[in-house]
């Protein structure tokens, strides 16, 4: 087969071929454009089909990434959001991947959530754990206080009643009173020192009460006898009146 010249000068398509049957040799021969023309037909229909499947292929990829970066700008504005504290909104998507994602983000925000408020509980029970701390420290501080006075008051009546008999100038009268006045404060300071103890006992868990009947009427005659020194250095008059 070979693309020739006709004997009229037209373009042609020849083919010769010996027949195995006859022994002949048979050439046949066809004009080009009866073979061209459905050819170029056909070649130009397929290309407009080759051209249409491409287009639809280019849009068909213009539409997926659309949504693809779509859901990608929404999965990192979520992402964005999520690193600063905010509510995350789940927008969904024809994408199994970016709905995953979503999905993911979502999920991570909860956790997020969930450390956040166990942080804040943790803040709070912290900030309660200090003021707690610091109500005890000024208790500490006070008790401190109030049990130095409470030491000192005993120890300026017995220092004091030990001036005046060092002194020589008290009657006989008021030498035995002294020595009453010195012996009931060292009791009280001996009572305050034992209370201390016992609060330490306590604070230890080894305390043993003692269960006896108490005199009343002798525990407030103490209790004014130990404050009637500061009492009468500020000039005031003490009185216990017991029924």
């Amino acid at each position: 087969s070979y693309h020739g010249m006709l004997l009229e000068g037209v373009p042609s398509y020849s083919s010769i071929s010996r027949s195995p049957i006859t022994g002949w040799t048979v050439g046949v021969g066809l004009p080009a454009t009866v073979i061209d023309t459905p050819l170029r037909r056909s070649i130009g229909q397929l290309s407009l089909v080759v051209i249409l499947l491409l287009g639809a292929g280019i849009a068909s990829a213009l539409i997926l990434g659309g949504g693809l970066a779509a859901a990608l700008t929404s999965a990192s504005a979520a992402a964005r959001r999520l690193a600063r504290g905010e509510v995350i909104e789940e927008r969904p998507s024809r994408i199994v991947e970016a709905q995953e994602l979503q999905h993911s983000l979502l999920e991570a925000a909860g956790i997020l959530n969930v450390r956040l408020r166990e942080r804040d509980q943790a803040l709070l029970s912290a900030d309660a754990a200090r003021r707690e701390a610091e109500a005890l420290s000024r208790s500490k501080d006070e008790f401190v206080a109030t049990m130095s006075h409470e030491l000192r008051t005993p120890l300026n009546a017995i220092y004091g009643w030990v001036r005046l008999l060092r002194s020589g100038k008290l009657d006989p009268q008021r030498h035995e009173h002294a020595l009453e006045v010195i012996e009931r404060n060292t009791r009280a300071q001996t009572q305050l020192i034992e209370d201390l103890l016992d609060m330490s006992r306590i604070v230890t868990g080894k305390l043993r009460l003692e269960m006896r009947e108490v005199d009343l009427a002798t525990v407030l005659q103490r209790a004014v006898e130990g404050l009637r020194p500061t009492a009468t250095a500020k000039e005031i008059d003490l009185t216990l009146t017991v029924q």
